[in-house]
């Protein structure tokens, strides 16, 4: 299949809610209509601040419905503030878009990349990511397995470690064991959810 990427890409003028509600529906029917196989999933988001909300992405027999408010049964719930989504979405200031192509939520749904439900719906609990010095704050986002908040883990990394391994001048494995990725909290589950992504072709 065609790389969807391109298309894929919300205009940056979009709210969070246009974002939901109109344009990754619309987006998911020209991939279907380009032959995407999109996976049967349930993804909920929920952004805090001015323009925020909550969200749940069903995919289920090749249709895409959007509701509003928070499904305990989703997959994967994301949370995070307004400002922070929109960084990962359509960068900010200086920084393009945080969201590398295998974790963007558009590809994601279409099936342009592959989700690894079965390996994640084996890994309950919940992963915090920040991103300290992000445009003079600590980035961060929570990311959610079936509704578990435990076991949980913290990964954050500085900017211009993120640079190094986004451009590929820093192997991942040389950033953990020299510090530059800092990791708190249950590390052998931590450790499952990369299995799990490694399994699924995300890592």
């Amino acid at each position: 299949m065609t790389s969807m990427s391109a298309l894929l890409r919300p205009p940056p003028e979009l709210t969070c809610a246009e974002l939901f509600a109109t344009w990754l529906p619309a987006a998911f029917e020209r991939a279907r209509a380009a032959g995407a196989l999109s996976p049967d999933v349930v993804v909920a988001v929920q952004l805090e601040g001015d323009g925020g909300g909550a969200w749940t992405l069903r995919v289920a027999d090749g249709a895409l419905t959007v509701g509003d408010g928070l499904d305990v049964a989703a997959l994967v719930t994301l949370r995070q503030t307004v400002a922070d989504f929109r960084a990962a979405v359509w960068g900010e200031g200086s920084s393009g878009a945080l969201l590398p192509p295998q974790l963007d939520l558009a590809a994601a749904i279409t099936g342009e990349v592959e989700i690894p439900t079965a390996a994640l719906a084996q890994a309950r609990g919940t992963l915090h990511v920040e991103i300290p010095g992000f445009a003079g704050r600590t980035w961060k986002t929570a990311v959610t397995i079936l509704g578990a908040t435990a076991p949980a883990a913290t990964v954050a990394v500085d900017v211009p470690t993120l640079e190094s391994l986004r451009d590929g001048s820093l192997p991942p494995a040389q950033a953990f064991f020299s510090g530059r990725i800092a990791v708190t909290g249950d590390v052998p589950w931590l450790m499952q959810i990369g299995m799990s992504l490694a399994a699924g072709g995300l890592a």
